[in-house]
């Protein structure tokens, strides 16, 4: 393997994450003293474990699921030392677009305003559907008599996509 190779593989190598190189917070939680891990440049990555061997062995299936996502989202990894990692929120502007249907939806499919939630691209109706009584299966039956449209196949897919399918169908 010529020198340039070998340079550039051994630079690809480091800059692959590695649970090891972070420093591991462990505590007791405040409710149930409960063992924890935590890291702390990555936003709200902890886990618990009856013991703290067993939180940090959690931890680290955490953190590969976490890099993976990342990684797949094409965000960066924070570094180890990097400090406090912070919050990020999904962006919101397909889910926008989308008004007045959104708005509607809100109002007549979950009885609230749409004005007091945070939906973005990523959002999924199950995170609404305990708005109604019978969940899922109610939500799923108030779109339909609404809007003439079975959602049931795409219902968990992002709500941008199944309030596209919903104007599609019945615009």
């Amino acid at each position: 393997m010529s020198f340039l190779k070998r340079l550039f593989a051994k630079d690809r190598r480091a800059s692959e994450p590695k649970f090891e190189n972070y420093r591991i917070k462990t505590g007791y939680t405040n409710v149930g003293h409960v063992p924890y891990a935590s890291i702390e440049e990555f936003f709200a990555l902890g886990a618990t474990g009856a013991t703290h061997d067993e939180a940090i062995w959690n931890l680290r299936r955490e953190f590969e699921k976490r890099v993976a996502c990342m990684k797949e989202r094409g965000e960066p990894i924070p570094l180890p030392g990097s400090g406090k990692g912070r919050a990020r929120f999904a962006s919101n502007d397909e889910i926008e677009a989308l008004r007045p249907l959104v708005d509607e939806f809100w109002t007549e499919i979950l009885g609230t305003s749409y004005a007091t939630s945070f939906v973005s691209n990523e959002s999924r109706l199950s995170t609404w559907d305990h708005y109604l009584p019978g969940g899922r299966a109610e939500l799923i039956l108030k779109v339909k008599d609404r809007y003439g449209v079975d959602i049931s196949p795409y219902y968990d897919e992002p709500i941008p996509t199944v309030l596209q399918r919903i104007r599609g169908a019945s615009g």
